[in-house]
């Protein structure tokens, strides 16, 4: 099963508390810091919208989920249910207006960025031989693009937050090179916006809902 989807924030019915998603996910991100009360808004819409879709999906609806569930830091959800303890892997993002969400029964990272400027050293840092030889003609959106698709690759690959170029390469067209293991990357433009989206996953046909 996969499930992928991205909406505007206050698209996501503010059904639970932010104490209530809590209780709902253990180890979640929530006892992160943050800097600011629009991040706190967005990450209650995320784990909002997580929540939401697994109590639609048809995991639920063959063996009912039964919360809390464990979320490790890098995305694997171990959900107890009816019929035992089982995995499914899930990825949440959210930037500016957008939150996004993805489930799976295989690993998956998805992303959602605002288009802004990227420093340089970042990009290099991210980046392969081949792709710095066109990453300094890119505009501002594709040069987001090309972070979001590498963003959205290191959490299916459960790395955390670095990019060593060999986990992944992409060509002027984002279309994927060579890669590390069986993971493979799509991008999304959010159409009428100043947003872009990833998703990378083990090879399923899907279909982003939302946005």
């Amino acid at each position: 099963m996969l499930d992928v989807c991205c909406y505007k924030g206050d698209e996501v019915t503010p059904r639970y508390t932010k104490e209530e998603l809590e209780g709902f996910f253990k180890g979640s991100f929530f006892d992160f810091p943050l800097a600011a009360d629009a991040r706190l808004k967005a990450r209650v819409a995320a784990y909002s919208l997580l929540y939401n879709r697994l109590m639609e999906s048809s995991l639920h609806k063959d063996h009912p989920l039964k919360a809390p569930f464990s979320y490790p830091r890098y995305g694997k959800v171990g959900i107890a249910s009816v019929g035992g303890l089982r995995e499914v892997w899930v990825s949440i993002s959210y930037s500016g207006e957008y939150v996004m969400c993805g489930i799976s029964s295989q690993p998956i990272g998805v992303d959602v960025q605002k288009v802004r400027h990227i420093p340089l050293a970042m990009l290099e840092a991210i980046s392969s031989n081949a792709e710095k030889g066109f990453i300094y003609g890119f505009s501002l959106t594709a040069q987001c693009q090309l972070f979001s698709l590498k963003e959205s690759y290191a959490k299916a690959i459960q790395s955390g937050m670095v990019f060593p170029a060999v986990y992944a390469e992409y060509d002027a067209l984002f279309e994927l090179q060579s890669h590390a293991g069986q993971v493979y990357s799509k991008r999304h433009n959010i159409s009428g916006s100043d947003y872009v989206a990833s998703v990378s996953c083990v090879p399923e046909p899907f279909i982003i809902k939302g946005a």
